[in-house]
């Protein structure tokens, strides 16, 4: 089982929301709001994450999306939300926090698991809040035992068996829960051209609203390949 189907998934099938129209909805229950301009769009979208606590590192331009790879500005209209949550600078980091992309899903040891540790609290903002990591493999076991860090001042364990081509997923969830900012949840989804596993750390007390248009930017699983 993957990462993606330990937790409960948010993807809804009854959406009717038109994509890759240059509408999105509003953060409230509103009509969709039209926009004429790349430009414009840019900032309505920017305006809807702010309201859920994506604040970009730095300003983006219309400039940042023409450097999206191979398709540019063109994916950003297709998928506005998905594009600027998974955009990245010059220096590969991306631009806004509370976001994790899975770029990784080979981690069979437990030296990749202490990186992703660190990685993912990082991505979540609590990376000053992370202490040591112990990992505590049973006797004569290099793959499974108890992993023990220090988080907000709370020592935190969880049990381990890292499959040696599949890693352990049920380790992965429980880490991306554990380092959530304080008052924020976790919901994971499929995003982009290669509908790569993303985390999102949102407000504990957010309404549904972004994370359904962020799935309807992403239903069509297999643009730009042959489905018949």
């Amino acid at each position: 089982m993957t990462r993606m189907g330990l937790r409960k998934q948010v993807f809804r099938s009854d959406d009717t929301s038109p994509r890759g129209s240059g509408r999105f909805p509003a953060p409230t229950r509103s009509a969709p709001v039209p926009v004429s301009s790349d430009r414009e769009l840019l900032q309505e979208c920017l305006r809807m994450l702010a309201a859920y606590n994506f604040l970009p590192r730095r300003e983006i331009t219309r400039d940042d999306l023409l450097s999206v790879p191979v398709t540019g500005v063109v994916e950003f209209r297709r998928r506005p939300l998905t594009t600027l949550l998974m955009l990245r600078g010059r220096s590969g980091e991306l631009l806004f926090p509370h976001v994790f992309v899975d770029d990784e899903w080979g981690r069979i040891s437990v030296l990749d698991m202490k990186h992703f540790i660190r990685e993912v609290a990082a991505r979540a903002g609590t990376a000053d809040q992370l202490g040591e990591i112990h990992f505590r493999t049973d006797p004569g076991s290099d793959n499974t035992g108890i992993l023990q860090y220090t988080l907000r001042m709370e020592v935190r364990g969880h049990s381990f068996r890292i499959d040696p081509y599949f890693g352990d997923r049920e380790l992965e969830a429980a880490i991306i829960e554990a380092v959530a900012p304080a008052g924020h949840r976790v919901v994971d989804l499929l995003m982009g051209l290669g509908q790569q596993p993303v985390t999102l750390w949102l407000p504990q007390d957010a309404d549904d609203h972004l994370v359904e248009n962020i799935h309807a930017e992403n239903r069509h699983r297999h643009w730009g390949r042959a489905t018949g």
